[in-house]
């Protein structure tokens, strides 16, 4: 186990250290882990439940007095919502790309630490009791970003001044990025106490390590010493 490989998980481990308390929670025990995630997707459940009646009333609407909108929505405030569409459309693409971007740099964090515990601590007889169970958080709180992103991209590209109710399809993608950021957030502290688990264990092969050299050490110093 290489000096340079606990370096890197210490500064990941500092990483997350810096983000607001807000962001990571105030506790990261399994059983506030598993209902925080529990709690996330029930929460991303009803946000499909809101995201559908939206959708619903939207439709509703088109059909019942679609062209007596039409028909109020004058030049004037046409060319209003063309002006606003612009900034709406490149707004969508960067919050897009960017919860994209940061599903990636949690899943690279994931994939490293992993392979270091099954390469390193894995062979050496360490091993974590509750492995499992994080691995499956991890991949519990990923699938729930990759559901929002997708629910976020298809409300992000269906907004159309001229179309049915783009009030409404803009009020679902605003609720869409609403529930993506609080999916990455989840995602990101189930890497934590990953990351965190792994590192308490590489500190403490370490530890021993260093025990054991101690020990050869001083055996062969008491050897050395006898005539």
């Amino acid at each position: 186990m290489g000096k340079t490989t606990i370096i890197f998980l210490v500064l990941v481990v500092f990483v997350f250290a810096i983000i607001p308390s807000s962001v990571l929670g105030a506790s990261t025990s399994n059983t506030s882990a598993n209902t925080a995630l529990q709690n996330l997707q029930d929460r991303i459940e009803q946000h499909k439940e809101k995201r559908e009646e939206l959708m619903m009333k939207a439709k509703e609407r088109a059909s019942v007095s679609a062209q007596r909108r039409l028909a109020k929505l004058n030049q004037t405030r046409l060319r209003v919502c063309e002006a606003r569409k612009n900034g709406i459309t490149q707004r969508a693409t960067f919050m897009l790309t960017h919860g994209g971007k940061i599903n990636t740099g949690h899943m690279k964090i994931q994939e490293r630490v992993n392979e270091y515990y099954n390469n390193h601590l894995v062979p050496e007889g360490y091993v974590l009791p509750n492995y499992q169970e994080l691995i499956d958080d991890m991949a519990a709180a990923k699938a729930n970003v990759l559901t929002v992103l997708d629910l976020a991209k298809e409300s992000g590209a269906n907004f159309d001044c001229s179309g049915d109710d783009p009030k409404g399809k803009l009020d679902a993608f605003k609720e869409d990025m609403k529930e993506l950021i609080a999916a990455n957030k989840a995602y990101r502290q189930s890497v934590h106490n990953f990351v965190k688990a792994v590192l308490e264990l590489a500190r403490q092969a370490k530890a021993d390590q260093s025990g054991d050299q101690g020990e050869d050490d001083q055996t062969t110093t008491d050897e050395g010493g006898v005539q």
